[in-house]
């Protein structure tokens, strides 16, 4: 009997595994078939960590950012602090230093003093006495100075960068050609450091590689391995449009841009979430072929045992209680504070928020409730299992997506949206481009003008006056087409085209 011959599957992430519910899919969808699956993260302490995910293995690899701890303390000097210290283990040294002299000098002056009521204190040791003082202070007040100097330039490094700044790393982007990356963002280099050498020992067939910080680290391990005559294929998940992410400095910029675009390319194949997003990757980095659509999406399967009692029972509502629901991240960007404002026109209606746990980023809304004296209609309840989120909130009467124009909030769906379809919720969503086009073009919900209150209060009214006209639309087939599985099927024959399955036969037959 022939049997299929298990290839070695490594799905590598920068970011927490435990929060990316895709990777999680991915990884056990694909143990589930023919491959060995370990899916190597970021520890977050210096503790290697493992576990299960179905037959899916996970490996959290300790990872110190060591190049960057030493920027951190490195700030370095420039035109405008010259005299800055150049670390911050320098700084320490200085005053430490600048306190011994300190002493020294007290030490000294107590003894002159003890002398002069003795009597025996000469003019010699008096004027001693008087240089000691006057060093003692002038070598306190150059430390003093080079200390506020390294302070300024350790908090600008915190800061928006200066012309200057920009400068430099336009700079160096050129002089160093190729290799800018490594010198203008070594958190690059400490991922590789970390976790290269850990993945390179599991002997990858393959290896999948989620988002930009992951994609060189993929194609330099696959590199090495085909170069000693291993088979080795490389996948790059973009999650994002690399352009449309938030900068935190143009250094930063620069180097994750430069980085994508020189390993991307060599990828040999490359998935995304949407078909917008798929056609400006391949425009960008000049693909071959168009990237392959990996749908973010819910399984078309929910879980026989649950440990929620649904959506309402947390908020302590009725069934007859206007409910409208949102999932997902309380950044200012998201556009949840549309919502709170929204809830003192729409009196008759509760809005529950599923947010990460204990996140600072939920007490600005439950301030801004308390001010309307709407904060008994808005609850902020935290996740459910991913497994679980279609079956919590499907008691919710709609599901909200108030969020704000941002480039990559232009070109995909995000998860949520396919979350609120398996749960048979109409959906009201704002005007950004491609989840506004979809609605409209299914008619499965409402579009307003992102940050305009009074018209998200008009969609959310729409909704509720007739939602069956809505949700009409949602058939078995768009449901499977939107469902994880249909997305597993895709990338599996990705992988088969990419490193084909061998057959093994049995050792019986051949006896």
């Amino acid at each position: 009997m022939a049997q299929t011959v298990r290839r070695r599957l490594v799905m590598i992430v920068d970011n927490h595994v435990e929060g990316d519910s895709r990777v999680q899919k991915m990884a056990e969808s694909c143990a589930a078939r023919d491959f060995d699956v370990t899916l190597v993260g970021r520890s977050r302490d210096t503790q290697r960590h493992t576990w299960k995910i179905g037959d899916a293995e996970v490996i959290l690899v300790p990872t110190p950012l060591n190049l960057l701890g030493h920027a951190a303390t490195h700030p370095g000097r420039s035109l405008r602090w010259p005299l800055a210290y150049p670390s911050k283990e320098a700084d320490v040294h200085a005053s430490i230093m600048s306190r011994q002299r300190k002493a020294i000098h007290a030490e000294r002056a107590a003894s002159v003093k003890l002398a002069a009521k003795a009597g025996g204190a000469s003019l010699w040791s008096r004027l001693m006495m008087k240089w000691s003082s006057l060093y003692t202070q002038g070598r306190h007040g150059v430390y003093a100075l080079r200390h506020r100097q390294y302070g300024s330039a350790n908090a600008h490094r915190k800061t928006e960068p200066s012309s200057i700044d920009q400068f430099r790393a336009t700079w160096i982007r050129r002089v160093r050609g190729r290799n800018a990356w490594r010198h203008l963002d070594p958190t690059l280099v400490d991922f590789e450091l970390g976790m290269a050498p850990f993945i390179e020992q599991l002997k990858p067939d393959l290896i999948h590689a989620h988002d930009f910080r992951m994609v060189g680290i993929g194609v330099r391990v696959a590199e090495r391995r085909r170069s000693i005559g291993k088979q080795c294929a490389v996948v790059y998940d973009a999650h994002e449009y690399m352009p449309g992410v938030h900068a935190r400095n143009l250094s930063w910029r620069l180097a994750n841009e430069q980085h994508e675009a020189i390993y991307a390319p060599r990828a040999d194949a490359v998935v995304t979430v949407s078909g917008e997003l798929a056609t400006m990757l391949q425009a960008r980095h000049h693909l071959k072929a168009l990237p392959t659509i990996a749908l973010n999406a819910p399984s078309a399967h929910e879980p026989a045992v649950t440990t929620h009692q649904g959506i309402r029972h947390s908020c302590g509502l009725g069934p007859d209680t206007a409910l409208m629901v949102y999932i997902g991240s309380p950044a200012p960007q998201r556009g949840l504070m549309t919502i709170v404002e929204s809830l003192k026109d729409l009196v008759d209606v509760h809005a529950a928020v599923v947010l990460p746990p204990n996140t600072p980023l939920a007490d600005p809304l439950v301030a801004r409730a308390q001010e309307l004296g709407v904060e008994d209609r808005f609850h902020v309840l935290p996740y459910v299992p991913p497994a679980e989120v279609v079956s919590y909130i499907r008691e919710a009467n709609l599901g909200v997506i108030p969020i704000h124009h941002q480039l990559n909030h232009e070109i995909s769906l995000i998860t949520k949206y396919f979350d609120y379809v398996h749960a048979d919720l109409p959906i009201v969503v704002s005007d950004v481009k491609e989840m506004s086009k979809v609605t409209r073009e299914l008619g499965n919900g409402e579009v307003f003008t992102a940050e305009s209150t009074p018209e998200f209060v008009e969609a959310v009214r729409k909704v509720l006056n007739n939602p069956e006209r809505y949700v009409s639309v949602y058939t078995p087939e768009l449901k499977y087409s939107w469902s994880w599985e249909a997305q597993a099927d895709q990338l599996i024959s990705l992988y088969d085209s990419l490193v084909p399955p061998v057959a093994q036969q049995d050792e019986t037959e051949t006896n």
